[in-house]
């Protein structure tokens, strides 16, 4: 297996709250920055990392519900790129959630308490890769790749860590 990394760029910031007091909110980047098409999967919240600086405990996250369907890929054009954004919810916030809302904001949560925390963003498909609401694995990806005349990325980037902070 070949690894690309380095045809890809990850960048994380924070953004304005989707809720106030219930989340941290963050734009994540991927650029191309290869001569060739990339084909990936589609980035989730899960792979984001919220760690206390004090403790430096890595926060876990939840999900009250579990899905199973098709692999979620992207394509992104040689020197494009792809903008998402994230929201890690607090497991203890006090918003409702309705029972049908299968969005990450819905889906997910994380054990974030008050204090301060480094988040990190690390997008990684290896040997190894295996996407747990499709049961996809790497040859997945390559076959879908192939279809589409784009190259399968595979390796391991991380963003630049940001420093965050919950007050409540």
């Amino acid at each position: 297996m070949k690894d690309n990394s380095n045809l890809l760029a990850i960048a994380l910031e924070e953004i304005e709250p989707k809720a106030t007091g219930h989340c941290f909110s963050f734009r994540l980047k991927l650029s191309n920055v290869g001569g060739t098409t990339l084909l990936l999967p589609f980035p989730t919240i899960t792979s984001l990392q919220l760690t206390e600086v004090d403790s430096e405990r890595k926060c876990q996250w939840f999900s009250n519900i579990m899905l199973n369907g098709s692999s979620r890929n992207l394509t992104i054009a040689p020197d494009a790129e792809r903008e998402f954004e994230l929201h890690a919810r607090f497991r203890d916030s006090l918003i409702e959630i309705p029972a049908y809302d299968m969005s990450d904001f819905g889906r997910w949560c994380t054990d974030v308490k008050v204090g301060r925390y480094i988040a990190q963003y690390q997008f990684s498909v290896d040997e190894d890769y295996f996407a747990p609401d499709s049961h996809a694995r790497l040859r997945h990806l390559q076959a879908d790749a192939e279809s589409q005349d784009a190259t399968a990325w595979t390796g391991v980037v991380e963003s630049a860590p940001i420093h965050m902070e919950r007050w409540a």
